[in-house]
């Protein structure tokens, strides 16, 4: 059995197994000619040049449509779920762990607290046998065991999961996970191990409210044309790349933002576990490195994880694992 972490979010895909860590945008576009292909790239490179045929369509996924494609665009709906973009996405990164034919998958991924209910469309479009070809190859697979959970479920997984066994200091009274994502910030409480439904939510503020802010903004004092992937590419490195010229990101830029998001997140955070006694409180996701400062200020205490992207799906691969060998 192939164990397989695997987040489908609204900015990027993420998987793991014990081998390798990838991450693409979630971004699709229909396929375009490419008129040029340089002798120096590597197309055996399959995560950058993801060209997918799946029931008789091509697409352009990730990197490639986001580099070649037109008209490439994220799925941000709510019911995303029920879209062929998620379920494009989701086969299209269990395509880059296969390593022979009808290779059997045991996945374990996650959602959203307040989508959380979808879990019952991707349990049943997402199980069994799939053909689809990757950049020319053929590839087939069978997703044998599927198990969906809230996503900062995944965060706490991976601190549960230590190489020596179970981390007993998470099992010990409520523990709060804060996992600022991409369009949407989930809250999840667990109680000596188990998932406090009623004390879990969402709030749909992300950092891509923060990216468009940064278009307007960089576009007012910055020369070029901005958009969200630069923008935020930029605030990921704290440096603007415009005519070959560095420019570090003027810090007080986007302050005003930044703190309002972090305000909403407080202010859920007092409202719902007020009378909570805490024996941790975890900030993880894309977006908890640039709001630190400001959540820091209220919860001195927070712990904020490392490499936090990858936070919930290295969790959902220790998690598969667990599950099966429990």
């Amino acid at each position: 059995m192939h164990y397989l972490g695997l987040d489908v979010g609204f900015g990027y895909t993420k998987a793991m197994d014990d081998k390798k860590a990838i991450v693409f945008p979630s971004v699709v576009s229909p396929p375009v000619e490419i008129s040029f292909k340089p002798s120096w790239q590597n197309e055996s490179d399959r995560l950058h040049h993801l060209a997918v045929t799946l029931e008789e369509k091509t697409y352009f996924v990730g990197h490639l449509a986001l580099n070649q494609g037109r008209f490439a665009h994220a799925t941000l709906d709510r019911v995303r779920t029920e879209t062929p973009e998620f379920k494009l996405l989701f086969l299209a990164a269990i395509s880059l762990f296969v390593e022979s034919p009808e290779e059997a998958f045991s996945v374990i991924t996650g959602l959203p607290v307040d989508d959380f209910e979808d879990r019952k469309v991707i349990e049943k479009t997402l199980r069994g046998r799939f053909d689809l070809s990757v950049a020319g190859e053929d590839v087939s697979f069978v997703i044998k065991n599927l198990t969906v959970i809230p996503q900062p479920c995944g965060a706490f997984m991976d601190l549960l999961y230590a190489p020596e066994g179970l981390n007993e200091e998470y099992m010990e009274g409520p523990v709060g996970i804060i996992d600022i994502g991409y369009k949407t910030t989930d809250f999840v409480l667990m109680r000596s191990g188990e998932y406090a439904h009623k004390l879990s939510g969402s709030i749909k503020q992300g950092m891509s409210a923060i990216y468009q802010a940064a278009v307007s903004k960089f576009s007012a004092t910055y020369r070029g044309n901005w958009d969200l992937k630069s923008t935020e590419e930029a605030l990921s490195e704290g440096i603007l790349c415009r005519f070959g010229e560095r420019t570090a990101i003027n810090p007080s830029l986007l302050e005003s933002d930044l703190a309002g998001l972090a305000d909403q997140i407080i202010s859920w955070i007092r409202q719902r576990w007020e009378g909570e006694k805490l024996n941790r409180m975890i900030c993880t996701g894309g977006g908890s490195s640039h709001l630190k400062p400001y959540l820091i200020r209220t919860f001195p205490r927070m712990i904020f994880m490392d490499d936090p992207q990858q936070a919930n799906v290295r969790g959902f691969y220790k998690g598969a694992r667990y599950y099966d060998e429990a």
